[in-house]
């Protein structure tokens, strides 16, 4: 394990609080232990043979980058030292397989996915994989006594560890904004929706972006990044918008919107500006 990083896994062991329920624990490392990685760029951005041989050679664990396994690798070191048992699974029979944990909680055991659910608990939105079974692949079969947790159970144990934004996740206010820009009108940004595809409505809508949505909290990884701005794509602009955005990793340094709308083409990069804040900024 990188040493540096090491000292910071053992800086955050420290401020886990320590609560009285297993799945108060389980759940605060969950969400917060997130904000340390990132996807490796280099293995999920390389072709199919790459990934396979790069499997076969056997993942290491580096740091900040990881992959499923790593990641899940550093979330059971965590867990070790916080005495919650865990097991590091295989979520199907792919030839490179999907990995995540089943973890043994006060309702017993049960599955989470810290990569499938990294984006997720650093932006503070819904967790999508904590305490659900997966319907397809190999979990169920392999471990029928995993417990399901209800979604009000895991939405409590959110609000104990203080991770709500004014008692709700963050999906909750991004779909109060979908509304408006929908259903009525946001008459400073002009977001409304009237089926219609200009190129100034394209522009105001990513200065909006630019100026209200990027920086609600610290996404560092470039592919959690661009997922971020596939979600508020789909989040904010009308269907024929949509098809006028192309959203990519340029180069593996920074995320690239190219605008293409009534034979004009625009070109916006993702950059960090003097204050250390993420902007879109047209360079061209």
């Amino acid at each position: 394990m990188n040493v540096i990083f090491n000292q910071k896994v053992n800086v955050f062991l420290k401020q886990v609080p320590l609560y009285s329920k297993k799945d108060l624990t389980i759940f605060y490392v969950y969400r917060n232990f997130s904000s340390f990685f990132q996807r490796d760029l280099e293995y999920f951005l390389s072709d199919p043979s790459v990934q396979v041989q790069k499997y076969q050679d056997g993942f290491v664990m580096t740091g900040k980058s990881v992959v499923c396994k790593t990641i899940c690798q550093y979330y059971g070191r965590v867990f070790k030292r916080l005495h919650i048992d865990f097991k590091i699974i295989t979520t199907n029979d792919k030839i490179v397989p999907h990995y995540g944990m089943i973890v043994h909680g006060d309702k017993g055991w049960y599955f989470i996915d810290p990569l499938k659910d990294l984006l997720t608990n650093q932006m503070g939105f819904c967790p999508h994989f904590f305490g659900v079974i997966p319907e397809f692949g190999t979990v169920l079969e392999r471990f029928p006594y995993l417990k399901k947790l209800d979604a009000s159970y895991v939405w409590t144990l959110a609000r104990d560890i203080d991770s709500l934004f004014g008692g709700e996740y963050l999906d909750f206010y991004m779909n109060l904004i979908h509304e408006e820009c929908f259903n009525s009108s946001l008459s400073n940004v002009n977001l409304h929706d009237n089926g219609s595809l200009t190129i100034l409505k394209l522009i105001e809508k990513l200065e909006f972006v630019s100026n209200y949505l990027l920086n609600l909290e610290k996404v560092p990884g470039l592919f959690e990044r661009g997922q971020y701005y596939s979600y508020l794509k789909g989040l904010l602009f009308n269907k024929l918008e949509r098809k006028s955005l192309s959203i990519k990793i340029f180069n593996q340094e920074c995320i690239q919107i190219l605008v293409s709308c009534m034979e004009e083409e625009l070109l916006y990069q993702e950059i960090l500006n003097e204050n250390g804040e993420y902007v879109l900024k047209r360079i061209r």
